[in-house]
């Protein structure tokens, strides 16, 4: 854990200043500038990423409504010069990069400017702070922690059944009608805080993300400078990598994909929220109710990040087979070379090398086999009649194709009413019909058509029944499709 005292100390504070790119950014002259263009761009519309061509155009337009407000002399310079100033390696205020696949790079604002934004929004006097939900929360995570530590078999059990009592107690009294629900101040309360968590849990994914890229970079790196052979780095980068899956963080985020990538998990969430915003104190307008999509999102980038390590490992190995090869080469034409250059010199007096074993082998005649006459081949010229066909010949003509645009229409309508469906819930929802080759369309949309997010760890059975009424079953990695 991080250690405050070194962070405030004299030395500390004159490190930060130095080179940290938040307290970089706030002592710029234009920092209000660069604030007020970043929020609304990215942390207004939640949006992680944004083409290059497109945050040119809208600081172009931005820099045009605050000149026109605050006077034409304001900001002389052209819109591409400030976003490439602010990307650059003096300031480093978000990163400019390209996605595979594409020639059109993409933006995406550091950690840093997010814990910016966060002692922001920290300044602001709130006219109403709930101090009795974080308290609960307080005391809930102390409960769970002393609970979920508790080695003590019969301790445990005493609090186990303490809380049967109280839920037995709590069924007694919603039987007898007497129900205990959150005033409007407590429904307001625990809203916020609620908003808060969620904002700070999607502004920490930006951080988890960076830390996946740096550990990239760090095995990039290494495997650009390490003069061991194949194996022994590989065994390195293998350790490396096994280290990160086995963290705390590694750790923590795979129990966070995994709980979120269940379908139950979802629905539970998408309830429960659907239920929160029918109340009356809350604000129907508001960034939670897309949360699910969004967490999906960071999610799936941070996963992609870590995926990035595998990706480098294969074109390593890629690159050094080349290598391999390429050195062969080498050595062959290097061969050649030198036979040709000595070609008309007394080689038969020269002693290059000595070869054993070049006698010939003697074979005994008698350990050949026998001669054995061909087999003559008889011809039958017998005539040719019409017989009788003993199998169905229906199943030629029960060809089928299948109708990509109707699958795809389909899972557009399932995606009118959610925002986010699994394959299992489509092929519910609509049955599989034509079988295997129906279930491999909709695979082919998942990965070419529709936007898909593709949860390698969890499997789910995709059952169906043929026209025979055989039940058979596959079992996929979990698709989701989004909207």
């Amino acid at each position: 854990m991080k250690n405050p005292v070194s962070s405030f100390s004299y030395d500390g504070l004159i490190r930060l200043k130095k080179f940290h790119i938040a307290w970089r950014l706030l002592c710029m002259d234009n920092s209000p500038l660069i604030l007020s263009f970043l929020y609304r761009t990215f942390i207004l519309p939640n949006l992680r990423v944004i083409s290059y061509p497109q945050l040119v155009t809208k600081l172009d337009d931005y820099l045009f409504l605050i000149r026109n407000a605050y006077g034409e002399d304001l900001y002389p310079r052209r819109a591409k010069e400030y976003i490439d100033d602010w990307a650059g390696d003096d300031n480093g205020f978000f990163r400019i990069y390209y996605v595979h696949n594409t020639d059109e790079p993409e933006v995406d604002i550091t950690p840093a400017i997010e814990k910016v934004f966060e002692w922001i929004n920290s300044l602001e006097q709130r006219t109403f702070i709930g101090t009795e939900s974080r308290l609960l929360y307080l005391f809930q995570l102390i409960r769970d922690m002393v609970s979920n530590t508790e080695q003590d078999a019969t301790m445990r059990l005493a609090e186990l059944e303490q809380q049967k009592a109280n839920i037995e107690l709590e069924i007694a009294k919603v039987k007898s009608g007497s129900l205990a629900i959150y005033d409007s101040r407590q429904i307001k309360e625990r809203f916020i805080q609620i908003e808060d968590t969620a904002q700070s849990l999607i502004s920490d994914f930006r951080q988890v993300e960076n830390n996946f890229r740096t550990l990239d970079r760090e095995m990039r790196e290494r495997i650009a400078t390490s003069d061991k052979n194949k194996g022994g780095l590989l065994d390195d980068v293998f350790s490396e990598q096994d280290a990160i899956k086995d963290s705390d963080q590694g750790k923590s985020f795979k129990g966070f994909w995994e709980y979120l990538m269940s379908p139950e998990r979802q629905d539970e969430l998408k309830s429960m929220l659907d239920k929160i915003f029918l109340l009356p104190e809350i604000e129907k307008k508001n960034f939670l109710q897309n949360i699910d999509v969004d967490l999906l999102d960071v999610g799936e980038r941070v996963y992609q990040s870590y995926n990035l390590i595998a990706e480098q490992l294969r074109k390593y190995l890629d690159s050094q087979s080349y290598l391999e090869h390429k050195r062969i080469a080498e050595l062959i034409k290097f061969i050649e070379r030198n036979a040709i250059e000595n070609k008309d010199n007394e080689l038969a007096q020269k002693l290059y090398m000595e070869i054993n074993d070049t006698v010939p082998m003697l074979e005994s005649t008698m350990s050949r086999p026998l001669f054995t006459p061909p087999r003559s081949h008889v011809i039958q010229d017998n005539l040719l009649i019409q017989g009788q066909a003993n199998s169905s010949l229906e199943l030629l003509y029960q060809q089928y194709g299948i109708d990509e645009d109707e699958l795809y229409a389909r899972i557009r309508k399932l995606l009118q009413l959610e925002p986010q469906i699994s394959l299992k819930q489509v092929i519910t929802k609509y049955p599989v019909q034509h079988g295997l080759a129906e279930i491999i369309t909709y695979l082919h949309l998942a990965t070419k058509k529709c936007k898909a997010v593709i949860d390698n760890e969890l499997k789910v059975d995709l059952p169906w029944v043929t026209d025979r009424s055989v039940k058979k079953q596959l079992t996929l990695p979990n698709i989701i499709f989004i909207r």
